[in-house]
């Protein structure tokens, strides 16, 4: 069981990532908006709580699956999940649904085929995420979407329990909860 305390850091993060977005580019030459939606995306492996079984056990990694054109700059993201997660966080790359191969958080770019990914991960505990408006209406577990200058996070709790996954509660206050 997580202790509740343990959590307050990354949804403070959370909060302090949402805030809004400047403009331009960081230091790494990724925008600011991916930077935040890059960290967010590896704070979700201590925000949810999978299935007996289905997490990674003690000392394991979690593993992030990007499908499709990966928007994010390598090394950037490798960077930030580290730094995020406070936690094992292994990040593979599929070009297309057919390399997929399991994990535990599936981040499906805007270029990919989000049908073909619900489909290859039904009945599985995947955390599924995408980053464009009405995909968490289209079945994604989580979508991170920009409104008003800001990083919004929207959550369909039907694809969650689908998948078997619990969203924090912390994490269930500051999102907006689609219906499929």
């Amino acid at each position: 069981m997580i202790h509740p305390r343990s959590l307050m850091g990354p949804l403070l993060a959370i909060i302090l990532l949402a805030a809004g977005l400047p403009n331009g580019r960081g230091q790494d030459g990724i925008s600011e908006e991916l930077q935040i939606k890059a960290g967010l995306i590896a704070l979700q492996c201590r925000l949810w709580t999978w299935p007996p079984g289905a997490a990674p056990a003690p000392g394991m990694p979690f593993k992030l699956g990007v499908l499709g054109k990966d928007p994010f700059q390598q090394d950037a993201v490798n960077h930030l999940t580290k730094s995020a997660a406070g936690q094992n966080l292994v990040v593979e790359r599929f070009a297309d649904i057919e390399a997929c191969q399991p994990c535990h958080i599936l981040f499906v770019s805007q270029a990919a085929d989000l049908p073909a990914a619900l489909v290859k991960v039904q009945g599985q505990p995947v955390l599924v995420i995408t980053h464009a408006p009405g995909l968490a209406k289209q079945g994604a577990v989580l979508n991170l979407v920009v409104v008003q200058n800001r990083v919004k996070m929207e959550i369909n709790m039907s694809a969650a329990r689908n998948a078997g996954l619990t969203p924090n509660h912390g994490l269930v206050r500051n999102a907006e909860i689609v219906q499929k």
